[in-house]
C-alpha cells in the first residue's frame, strides 16, 4: 500500500516539474551525465520597472543577451534587453544574480543588482571572463563599462569608421577587446578608447560572431568565412583561415586547451574542428540540426560541448563526438540566445527570448576546482580588489554524515597579477582543407589517453556539509530485498522532481520505520 502511494506521489511530482522546467530526452538520472532541471528565474517587466531607479518601461518579453558567471561562481551576470514597440524603446539592462550555491531543492535564485545602461537598440554585448567588464555596440559606437563594488558605471564610448560593429569579445586576460568593423577586426583597451590594435585579414562581407581561448581569436563572417588569429606575439600577428558554412556564422568557441573549435551557423549546422601541428584546422565532426545554430559552448573541463537550436540545446560527449542528452526549454515556441556553464562544471544557464532563465545540473558530472581555476583564469587585475576563491575538498561520500558541526569554508585569496600568454605556436596562413559540403570528418577523433575521474569521491565545498542532512540518509541496514524496495523508491522520487528529494526522505524514512518495526512484529503475531 505504501510502495502505490509513494508511487503516485512520485508521478504527482513529475507532472509539477514539466509545468515550470523544459523536457529532457534523457532520464534525469543524477548517476549519469546529463541535464537535470534545477532552479528558473522568470524576468518579470513589472518588476524590472519598479527596481529601475528611473522608472523606465519595461514590455515583455525580455531578451537574455548574455549569460556569464564570475569565474569564482559567486554571480551570474545576465544581460538583457525588452521588448521595442513604435512608441516604446527597448531597455538593455544588467542583473547580477547569487549563482554561490545553486542546488536542485533551490526555489529562487536572489537578485544582487540591476543597471539599466542603454535606451534602445544594440548589435553587440560581451561580458570580461573576470565580470570586471561590459561592452557593447551601437552604430559606429563602442561603450565601454567597468564594475564597481555594487555596478556597472559608464568609462567612454568610441566611434569608429564604420557601423556594421556586430561581434565583440575580451581576450588576453581581459587587456584588450576585439570587435569587428565591416569585414575588419581590431583590438581596443576597454580602459583606454585610444589605445587601439588592427589586426591583418580582411573578410569578404562583415565579421558576424568572435570567440577567444587564451591567445587565440576566433571569428566568422556573414559569409561562411573563419580566421583564427595567433596573438600571443603582438607584434607579429599570423592568422588562419577557412571555409567552414554555407550561410553565416553564429557562433564559435574554442575547447579549453585552444586545440579544437566548435563553430553554428545560419546554414543549421555545427562543426567540430581541430587545429593540426601545422596551423590548420580539420573537420572532424558535422552535426545538422532543423534550426540554426544560434550558441555553442564548451565545458570548462574541456571534454564535453553543448549545442543550442531553436528551444533546443543538445549535450555531446568530446572524446567521440556522442550525444548524450536534449533538453527543450519550457517555453518551446522560444529560442535559446544564450548559454553558461558555472565554473565548477556542474551546472548550465540556458536564456531565451521569452524572459526565461533555465538551471540545470549536469548529473554526475566531476566538480572542477575553483581555486585552480580561479588562479589560472581570473586575470582581471584592474579590479580594486580580488574576488575570495574557495577552497575545495575531495572527501568519500560516505564521510558527509561524519562532518564536523564545526567545519566553515575556507576563503584564499589569490594575488591578482597580468599573465602572459604562453602559447609559443608558429602558424602560417593556410587555408582548411575540409571541403563545405564535405558531410564526414575528414579525420577521425584523436584518442583521449587521460583516464575518467573516480566517481567513488565527490569534489564538493565544504560549506556544503552543512547542507547534507538536508538532502541525504545514512545508510540503514535491513534485509537486501527490504533495502533495496525502500532505497530504489527515495531514489525515483528524488530524481523527479527537485523539490522531491524532502519527499523522497520522508518517504524512505516511513518505509524503513515499517520495514524494520512494523513488519517484523507481524512476522512475530503471525508465528
Amino acid at each position: 500500500m505504501i510502495t502505490k502511494l509513494a508511487g503516485l506521489m512520485g508521478l504527482m511530482l513529475s507532472v509539477l516539474a514539466s509545468i515550470s522546467h523544459g523536457a529532457t530526452e534523457g532520464s534525469g538520472n543524477p548517476e549519469k551525465v546529463g541535464f537535470i532541471p534545477g532552479p528558473v528565474i522568470r524576468l518579470n517587466s513589472t518588476e524590472l520597472m519598479e527596481i529601475d531607479e528611473e522608472n523606465r518601461t519595461y514590455l515583455s518579453p525580455i531578451k537574455v543577451l548574455t549569460l556569464h558567471f564570475k569565474p569564482d561562481g559567486s554571480e551570474l551576470i545576465l544581460v538583457g534587453v525588452s521588448k521595442p514597440t513604435n512608441s516604446v524603446d527597448p531597455q538593455v539592462f544588467v542583473q547580477r544574480f547569487n549563482s554561490s550555491a545553486l542546488s536542485l531543492t533551490q526555489k529562487s535564485i536572489n537578485s544582487l543588482g540591476h543597471d539599466n545602461i542603454f535606451q534602445g537598440a544594440i548589435l553587440d554585448v560581451s561580458t570580461s571572463s573576470g565580470g570586471g567588464f561590459i561592452a557593447y555596440t551601437i552604430g559606429g559606437l563602442i561603450f565601454s563599462y567597468k564594475a564597481s563594488p555594487v555596478r556597472y558605471t559608464y568609462l567612454y564610448d568610441k566611434a569608429t569608421e564604420e557601423t556594421s560593429l556586430f561581434a565583440t569579445t575580451f581576450i588576453l586576460e581581459d587587456a584588450w577587446l576585439a570587435y569587428g568593423h565591416a569585414g575588419l577586426l581590431s583590438l581596443i583597451n576597454p580602459e583606454n578608447k585610444n589605445d587601439v590594435l588592427p589586426l591583418p585579414g580582411e573578410f569578404p562581407e562583415a565579421v558576424n560572431t568572435l570567440g577567444s581561448q587564451g591567445a587565440w581569436l576566433a571569428s566568422g563572417d556573414r559569409s561562411g568565412e573563419i580566421r583564427v588569429h595567433n596573438l600571443t606575439n603582438l607584434s607579429d600577428i599570423s592568422y588562419v583561415e577557412m571555409k567552414a558554412h554555407n550561410d553565416e556564422v553564429l557562433s564559435l568557441s574554442f575547447s579549453p586547451d585552444g586545440e579544437r573549435l566548435l563553430s553554428g551557423g545560419r546554414d543549421n549546422l555545427a562543426r567540430l574542428w581541430l587545429r593540426e601541428a601545422e596551423g590548420h584546422f580539420t573537420l572532424i565532426q558535422n552535426m545538422t540540426f532543423d534550426a540554426d545554430v544560434d550558441v555553442v559552448l564548451y565545458h570548462p573541463g574541456g571534454e564535453h560541448y553543448v549545442v543550442a537550436e531553436g528551444p533546443r540545446v543538445h549535450l555531446y560527449e568530446a572524446a567521440n563526438q556522442t550525444r548524450l542528452d536534449t533538453l527543450t526549454m519550457a517555453n518551446n515556441m522560444s529560442e535559446v540566445y544564450s548559454l553558461a556553464f558555472h565554473p565548477n562544471g556542474t551546472w548550465l544557464a540556458v536564456g531565451n527570448d521569452q524572459n526565461d532563465i533555465e538551471f540545470y545540473s549536469l548529473g554526475r558530472l566531476p566538480e572542477i576546482s575553483l581555486t585552480e581555476q580561479a588562479t589560472a583564469t581570473m586575470g582581471d587585475d584592474r579590479l580594486t580588489s580580488p574576488s575570495p576563491s574557495l577552497t575545495f575538498l575531495t572527501v568519500p561520500a560516505s564521510s558527509f554524515m561524519e562532518a564536523s558541526a564545526t567545519m566553515r569554508p575556507e576563503f584564499t585569496f589569490t594575488e591578482q597579477s597580468t599573465l602572459q600568454p604562453t602559447l609559443t605556436v608558429t602558424m602560417v596562413v593556410v587555408s582548411s582543407s575540409a571541403a563545405i559540403d564535405d558531410n564526414q570528418p575528414t579525420s577521425p577523433s584523436p584518442a583521449v589517453t587521460s583516464p575518467s575521474p573516480s566517481l567513488t569521491f565527490l569534489t564538493v565545498p565544504a560549506s556544503s556539509f552543512m547542507e547534507a542532512s538536508a538532502t541525504m540518509m545514512p545508510p540503514v541496514i535491513t534485509t537486501d530485498e527490504d533495502q533495496e524496495t525502500g532505497s530504489n523508491l527515495g531514489a525515483i522520487l528524488g530524481v523527479v522532481l527537485p523539490s522531491g528529494v524532502i519527499i523522497a526522505t520522508l518517504t524512505t524514512a516511513v518505509i524503513v520505520i515499517y520495514l524494520k518495526l512494523i513488519k517484523p512484529k507481524r512476522v512475530v503475531e503471525k508465528a
